[in-house]
């Protein structure tokens, strides 16, 4: 089940999806290829950051104005939730405006038993830490109580 983008903390937008599984090992079975599809499409997803800015440009109208823009996504470290996190960075650099600028965010797996879920966000400028952490957390505490009501 994919959420409908929402806005965090510090104004960036967030999406999440929820999926769930047969059992905790088709859950694992799946984290695994998830993050295997990651490593292997780190340029098909970095070129997405890239359209993302570019259609943040255009909301603004101040796409004539923009420059290069460079992009990576790389594993990253994060809190463990759940019973498995895997991380992602997400950055980029650009320049607009005769200025640069930088986008932060992260993709975020977390597997509870037999329920997995995937968080995407990215702000411009520095990410605050704990304002991360807080977002994972609240999200991994929806996982876990989702994971219990599950019937054996």
């Amino acid at each position: 089940m994919d959420s409908e983008p929402y806005t965090g903390p510090l104004g960036q937008e967030l999406i999440n999806t929820v999926s769930a599984f047969a059992s905790p090992e088709t859950a694992t079975e799946a984290v695994s290829l998830a993050n295997d599809l990651v490593l292997r499409c780190t340029d098909q997803l970095e070129d997405a950051l890239k359209a993302a800015i570019r259609v943040g440009a255009e909301d603004r109208n101040v796409e004539r104005l923009l420059g290069d823009i460079d992009a990576t996504v790389e594993p990253a470290s994060f809190p463990i939730f759940g019973d498995e996190t895997l991380a992602y960075d997400l950055k980029a650099n650009f320049s607009a405006l005769f200025q640069r600028f930088e986008v932060n965010g992260h993709i975020v797996i977390i597997r509870d038993g037999a329920l997995a879920c995937v968080l995407a966000y990215a702000a411009l400028g520095d990410m605050a830490a704990e304002e991360e952490r807080s977002i994972a957390a609240a999200l991994a505490a929806k996982l876990a109580q989702a994971e219990q009501s599950l019937p054996d």
